[in-house]
């Protein structure tokens, strides 16, 4: 089976500084993949290069055998490419429901219908409550997004994401301004999403890319340094002196920690 996701000698440079170096990747449907690197190293500008917000200079992206470098941004968001960010993007005034409401109104077969409510029974609002329930925020649809906590501000915007039923999501520092104790909830609903769909993450805490990633890829200075399992990425000396600095574990996730095939 071919990649659902093809990312081919992609290059960006900003006032002749190159920040995104004939970075390649594959990413096979069903896969959990995460992408370390050092501030700097060039990954939200990759991510922005995927999803349309920038241009490459140079290089491909591939989305199920189609090649989508030249398409907009709201078109790939439309053949199954979606995206959170780094600073959590909802609109804070909304509830839970309406926040998912919009994003899978958005997609509709017919044009927005300002008059219908997210309350009213369809098929749009059966969409929302199985991705509510997708992240674990069922039982808080009608709370308005100011009032949630930062880790559920984050996983209400990996259910946007999630709203279009898309191939591949793009989730950048998803556990970013996340409480060390509610790290661990949005840690297993990323991995239970692994199932779902396929997954390119950007994470910096360690002990979370060793709960969650099926392969890593290791990014310095715009390229891809290194890629493997967590073990073998961990024990490499080359990553350790570029980024890890020491050896880690995931001893702070206890039982979600288990070992990637």
């Amino acid at each position: 089976m071919p990649p659902v996701l093809e990312i081919n000698g992609l290059s960006k440079s900003f006032d002749g500084l190159r920040v995104v170096n004939d970075f390649s990747l594959q990413l096979n449907a069903g896969e959990l993949r995460v992408i370390i690197g050092p501030n700097g190293a060039g990954k939200t500008t990759l991510f922005n290069l995927v999803t349309g917000a920038l241009t490459p200079d140079s290089g491909e992206v591939i989305l199920k055998g189609e090649r989508i470098t030249k398409l907009p941004a709201h078109q790939r968001y439309r053949r199954g490419l979606a995206r959170s960010f780094q600073i959590t993007n909802v609109c804070l005034d909304l509830t839970v429901r309406q926040n998912i409401w919009l994003a899978v109104n958005s997609l509709a077969p017919r044009p927005w219908d300002p008059i219908r409510t997210p309350h009213r029974r369809g098929p749009v609002a059966e969409r929302v409550e199985e991705t509510a329930a997708d992240v674990g925020l069922h039982d808080k649809l009608d709370l308005v997004s100011y009032s949630l906590s930062q880790a559920d501000q984050r996983l209400l915007e990996i259910a946007i994401a999630l709203s279009s039923q898309p191939d591949v999501v793009l989730l950048d520092e998803p556990t970013q301004g996340v409480g060390t104790k509610e790290v661990q909830e949005l840690v297993e609903v990323v991995i239970g999403l692994a199932g779902k769909t396929t997954l390119l993450v950007i994470e910096h805490n360690m002990d979370c890319v060793m709960a969650m990633a099926h392969q890593v890829t290791v990014m310095a200075q715009g390229s891809v340094l290194a890629e493997g399992s967590c073990d073998a990425i961990v024990a490499n000396p080359e990553v350790q002196r570029v980024y890890l600095g020491t050896s880690v574990s995931c001893e702070n996730l206890g039982s979600i920690c288990r070992e990637r095939p």
